[in-house]
């Protein structure tokens, strides 16, 4: 029977959504099963969007009245470069054909179709992200790596402004107090200014440390 390539309308929402799951299940070796709520909610909220303001195109292919893949492409608008003066880019996404229809040249149709709706709406700029299964076949039709793009990813939590202040006041006061304290009890190189001493007498660690000899109190006034 021979294969059907539709352009998909919004009356098609329940089918682009399930067709986004099955991807994002096949693409993350996730089982069939695999419930995915966030993801079933979000995309049905895009594609609602996306179809009506008409800054996604998607196709559907069908055997008959069943379905075995599908492809989309995204357009959206960053600031003018000089590679792409329109700042304007088209990002494929979703392209997926059914396993037993795999090595048919259907997703080189899917491509096909895509990109001429894309170069109609004269969007010459076009990405998109590969698995290593798609791959040699997005190579072969022209597309080739991008050595000029990162993408960023949290590592660690950073530091706030006000710990690390917290963190250099407490270190401050440490200093001065053990500049106060006499050389036999300061640690190796720690710097001994009028300065810290006066600020660091004030305070009565010093009369807690072991082998440190208390300061002599003040002669009584008669």
């Amino acid at each position: 029977m021979p294969l059907t390539f539709r352009k998909a309308q919004l009356s098609d929402l329940d089918l682009l959504v399930q067709t986004r799951l099955i991807v994002l299940r096949a693409a993350n070796e996730l089982p069939p099963d695999t419930p995915l709520p966030a993801i079933e909610r979000q995309s049905r909220a895009y594609y609602a969007d996306a179809l009506s303001s008409h800054t996604h195109t998607a196709y559907l292919v069908f055997e008959g009245a069943h379905w075995v893949g599908a492809g989309g492409i995204s357009y959206y608008r960053v600031m003018p470069t000089v590679d792409n003066p329109s700042g304007r880019k088209g990002y494929y996404m979703n392209l997926y054909v059914a396993p037993p229809y795999r090595r048919q040249g259907i997703c080189t149709k899917l491509l096909d179709l895509l990109t001429a709706d894309a170069h109609a709406r004269g969007v010459t700029f076009l990405t998109l992200e590969a698995t290593a299964m798609g791959r040699p076949v997005y190579e072969r039709y022209g597309f080739h790596p991008m050595p000029h793009e990162m993408k960023f990813k949290a590592i660690k939590k950073r530091p706030k402004f006000g710990a690390f202040f917290r963190l250099r006041c407490q270190r401050t006061t440490i200093s001065r107090m053990l500049a106060g304290l006499p050389p036999s009890c300061r640690p190796p190189g720690q710097k001994n200014t009028s300065r810290l001493r006066k600020t660091a007498r004030l305070s009565p660690v010093r009369q807690n440390i072991p082998g440190c000899r208390p300061a002599s109190p003040a002669p009584a006034h008669a």
